[in-house]
């Protein structure tokens, strides 16, 4: 898979968090932000799937025990 660019504006202190974390790890600020990118869309997803979990768990009717689901 090649790499796509993505051109984002970022305000003065959010571009400076950035570059110092580059700077700490040694590595490019657009490493940087791919990572903290790709953590939030993870973080995304779990409060996604959280919220489907949570309607199934309020409209379940019947529940089944553990061993009775593994019998």
């Amino acid at each position: 898979m090649s790499t796509k660019r993505l051109l984002v504006s970022l305000d003065q202190n959010i571009l400076k968090e950035i570059t110092d974390l580059a700077r700490y790890n040694n590595t490019s600020s657009s490493k940087i932000a791919g990572q903290l990118i790709a953590t939030s869309l993870e973080l995304e997803e779990d409060r996604l799937f959280s919220n489907i979990d949570d309607k199934r768990i309020k409209n379940t009717k019947k529940w089944i025990s553990h061993e009775d689901a593994w019998k």
